[in-house]
C-alpha cells in the first residue's frame, strides 16, 4: 500500500512542512481531492477515507467556524493527509492541530508546486501500487500453483516483461543485521531497482513482485549476438552486488528456459531463500540447497507437521517439569552435525552429560539406536526451522 510518508520522498514534495498529526504519517493513501468551497455534507457525500487532500483554506476567508467544521469533517472521515497550499494563510489555528493529532491525520504547509502536479503524482502512484498489489497476487497463486499457463500469463502480461531465452528468480530478504534500515518493502524495492540500474543490458528485462516479507526479482536475459559480453556480466555483478554483506540475503533458482518455468523459478528461489535464512549464509542457489528442497514442500504435508510437533512438545513439556534443556540440546547437536563434543563446547557441559541427554531425547521419542537414528533427529529439527522461518517471511499460505 501506498502511504504518506512514501509519497512525501519525491522532490515534488520537498518543501512541505509538517504542523501537525505526525503519528499518520503511515496512513495508506488510496484516492486524493480538493477542498475548495464545500460544505460539512458535501464532504461527507463526495470525500472518501484515506483521500490525500489538497486545499488553499480559501474558504476560510469567507466563514471560518465553517471552514475549521469542515476541517474537523476530514479528520473523522480519516482521510489520509491534508495539504494546505499558503496563499491565504502560513499558520494553522492551534485547536485545527490538536485534531490533527488526536485523528492521526498529518497537516502540511506549502508553497511550491502546481496542485495539478501533485494530483497527478499522487494517482500516479496509487495506480502503481495497484500493479504491483496485482502483481504481487499473481505471484502469491503462483508459488502454489507454478504450472498454471493462465497465470504464467497473466503474470507475464501484468508485468509487461519481455522474456529472453534464459529465466532465473532471485528472492531478496532483508538481512537479519540491517532490518532496521531496509526492511520495509518500498525500501527495499528502490535498493534493488539502484542495483538493477547500475548493471544494465540491452538484453535482460525484469520484474519486481513482493512476496511475503522478501521481494522476488524474476530476471530474464539472453546470451546470444554478443549478449555473453554484456548480459553475464551485468548478471553476475547484479547478483554480487546485491550479496553485499549486511544488505540481503538472497535465494536463487536454477536458470530455466521456457516461459511456462517462471512459477518454477520463484518456488526454487523462495526454497533456497528459506535454506539460506536458516543457515545464516549471505547467498544460496536451488542446487545447493541438499535435503531442504524434499524437507520444505514438506511443511504442506499435516501428517508431517503433526509427527514433529508431537516430539518437540515432548521435549517442552520435559524441560518445563524437570527444569531441564533437553530441547536446547536437542538444537546444538543437530547444529553440531551429530558432534557430542563440539555440542558440550557449545553448551559449556561435559561431554557426558550431552551423551546423556541425547540418549535421553531419543528414549523420549521411542526411538530405536541406529544409523538413521540422528538423520531423524536431523529432520524433526530442520522442519522445525523451516515452519518458522517461513513464518517468518509471512509466506504460510503461499507456498
Amino acid at each position: 500500500m501506498i502511504t504518506v510518508k512514501r509519497i512525501l520522498k519525491d522532490a515534488l514534495f520537498e518543501d512541505f512542512q509538517l504542523v501537525a498529526g505526525d503519528r499518520g504519517l503511515n496512513n495508506i493513501v488510496t484516492g486524493n481531492a480538493i477542498f475548495d468551497w464545500e460544505t460539512p455534507e458535501e464532504i461527507r457525500r463526495t470525500f472518501k477515507k484515506s483521500d490525500f487532500v489538497i486545499t488553499t483554506l480559501r474558504k476560510a476567508k469567507e466563514d471560518k467556524e465553517v471552514s475549521e467544521e469542515c476541517l474537523k469533517t476530514l479528520f473523522r472521515m480519516r482521510v489520509s493527509a491534508i495539504a494546505v497550499r499558503s496563499i491565504y494563510y502560513d499558520e494553522i489555528p492551534q485547536n485545527i492541530k490538536r485534531h490533527a493529532d488526536a485523528f492521526g491525520v498529518p497537516i502540511f504547509l506549502f508553497k511550491k508546486g502546481y496542485t495539478e502536479d501533485i494530483i497527478y503524482f499522487v494517482q500516479k502512484k496509487i495506480a502503481e501500487d495497484a500493479n504491483r498489489q496485482m502483481a504481487a497476487k499473481l505471484a502469491r497463486q503462483l508459488l502454489g500453483d507454478e504450472q498454471n499457463k493462465e497465470l504464467i500469463n497473466e503474470f507475464i502480461e501484468q508485468n509487461g516483461m519481455h522474456l529472453y531465452d534464459n529465466i532465473r528468480s532471485i528472492y531478496c530478504c532483508c538481512a537479519t543485521e540491517s532490518q532496521d534500515q531496509t526492511s520495509d518493502a518500498w525500501n527495499m524495492e528502490e535498493a534493488i531497482l539502484r542495483s538493477v540500474e547500475r548493471n544494465p543490458s540491452a538484453a535482460a528485462d525484469y520484474s519486481m513482485v513482493k512476496a511475503g516479507t522478501g521481494i522476488l526479482l524474476v530476471y530474464t536475459y539472453g546470451l546470444g549476438k554478443g549478449g555473453v559480453q554484456t548480459t553475464a556480466p551485468a548478471r553476475d555483478n547484479l547478483v554480487k552486488e546485491l550479496a553485499a554483506p549486511g544488505t540481503f540475503q538472497l535465494g536463487i533458482s536454477r536458470v530455466h528456459h521456457h516461459a511456462q518455468r517462471i512459477g518454477e523459478a520463484m518456488k526454487e528461489s523462495v526454497f533456497a531463500g528459506i535454506s539460506c535464512r536458516i543457515d545464516r549464509e549471505t547467498i544460496r542457489t536451488f542446487d545447493a540447497i541438499g535435503a531442504d528442497r524434499f524437507l520444505i514442500p514438506m511443511e504442506n504435508n499435516p501428517c508431517v507437521v503433526q509427527a514433529y510437533t508431537e516430539k518437540l512438545d515432548l521435549l517442552r513439556k520435559y524441560d518445563d517439569k524437570h527444569h531441564s534443556c533437553m530441547l536446547e540440546t536437542l538444537i546444538q547437536f543437530v547444529e553440531s552435525n551429530g558432534s557430542i563434543k563440539l555440542t558440550s563446547q557449545k553448551m559449556f557441559q561435559h561431554e557426558n552429560t550431552i551423551r546423556y541427554r541425547i540418549d535421553r531425547i531419543k528414549k523420549l521419542f521411542a526411538m530405536e539406536e541406529s544409523e538413521n537414528s540422528y538423520i531423524e533427529l536431523y529432520m524433526i529439527v530442520r522442519l522445525c526451522k523451516i515452519k518458522n522461518c517461513i513464518r517468518e517471511f509471512l509466506l504460510e499460505d503461499n507456498l
